[in-house]
């Protein structure tokens, strides 16, 4: 229950800090958040709400405007990745 609160607590000052602060501090944020919690989806979402708001199409990308979200799909995926490698490995006891 507590782990819970605690959560929520996060999805909401990653959705303030959303409309509120810059963007790589939003992402620092997620990152963060995906480390302290699992399957933290809300970061990719979270990137996914800023590229729909603020997102532009960039001509450095080649006129790729899902920036943040690819971003953010792509340190969800090295962060669970790193969790699972470097994870101590549970046995099932009997």
């Amino acid at each position: 229950m507590r782990r819970m609160y605690g959560r929520l607590t996060a999805d909401a000052v990653l959705l303030l800090s959303i409309f509120l602060l810059p963007f790589w501090f939003t992402l620092a944020l997620s990152i963060v958040f995906l480390i302290v919690f699992d399957n933290y989806i809300e970061g990719i979402a979270a990137g996914l709400i800023i590229d729909l708001t603020y997102g532009v199409k960039l001509p450095r990308y080649h006129e790729y405007a899902f920036v943040a979200s690819t971003a953010s799909a792509l340190f969800y995926v090295l962060v669970v990745f790193l969790k699972t490698k470097f994870s101590k490995p549970t046995y099932a006891t009997f």
